[in-house]
């Protein structure tokens, strides 16, 4: 007989206890994230109002896994709705039927939660997952399949050009440096960015020809912040 389990929302100091988990759950499903971008979407979840809870799976005193549920609001459903974002547990505990028990008991925190209705994406290939959240109150919506257009917010989009802006600054200086100078041609549109010309004013300063091959840095922040 399977030991009873039962669910804990995750606080800040579970973060550490989370990590390990979220990453194998990544790698899985082949999500790419870095420990320091996982960092920075698990803490607000960890929050007790954040726009989303985790729940920690525990049977008896071990943790053996963990649950997501993001919150929205449905006009369709009358209120609020909550995505199960994420369900992990660890290769031995899986096939145990601790998955059906811990999905049940997400159902109740939910309701206690104030949420209206919860939905989930399962992968069509994988008739095992969806027969076990069919039996856990999930109904397939076959009229309808999930789209994603994903965005980059205003506030990472301005770290990542700031990033790109501090790169190109710093390539100047280290041709001025060099007794190069950097500017933008007569014709470029007020507010381009200057591309990094090479100018010789001395031709003592180079015996020779020289081709500076320079290019700018991109930062991709992968991030995504939210309003308060």
């Amino acid at each position: 007989m399977t030991e009873r389990i039962h669910l804990v929302r995750a606080k800040k100091t579970d973060l550490e206890v989370l990590l390990p988990m979220v990453e194998a759950f990544h790698t899985l499903f082949g999500i790419k994230h870095t420990e320091e971008s996982r960092r920075c979407a698990l803490e607000p979840c960890l929050r007790e109002e954040g726009p989303a809870a985790i729940w920690l799976i525990a049977q008896g005193e071990r943790v053996v896994g963990y649950l997501v549920l993001a919150f929205g609001y449905s006009l369709e459903f009358g209120g609020r709705d909550a995505f199960v974002d994420e369900v992990f547990l660890w290769p031995d505990y899986r096939g145990k039927g601790i998955g059906g028990m811990a999905l049940w008991l997400l159902t109740e925190e939910a309701r206690a939660l104030g949420v209206f209705a919860m939905h989930l994406e399962v992968r069509q290939d994988d008739p095992q997952a969806q027969r076990l959240y069919q039996r856990s109150g999930f109904v397939p919506r076959s009229r309808y399949f999930l789209m994603t257009h994903r965005l980059v917010p205003q506030a990472a989009e301005s770290a990542s050009q700031a990033a790109e802006s501090s790169e190109i600054t710093s390539q100047r200086r280290g041709l001025a440096q060099m007794g190069l100078c950097c500017g933008a041609p007569p014709h470029a549109p007020q507010g381009s960015a200057a591309p990094l010309t090479p100018c010789l004013p001395k031709r003592s300063l180079l015996s020779k020809p020289t081709t500076l091959s320079l290019g700018r840095v991109r930062t991709r922040v992968f991030c995504q912040l939210r309003k308060p």
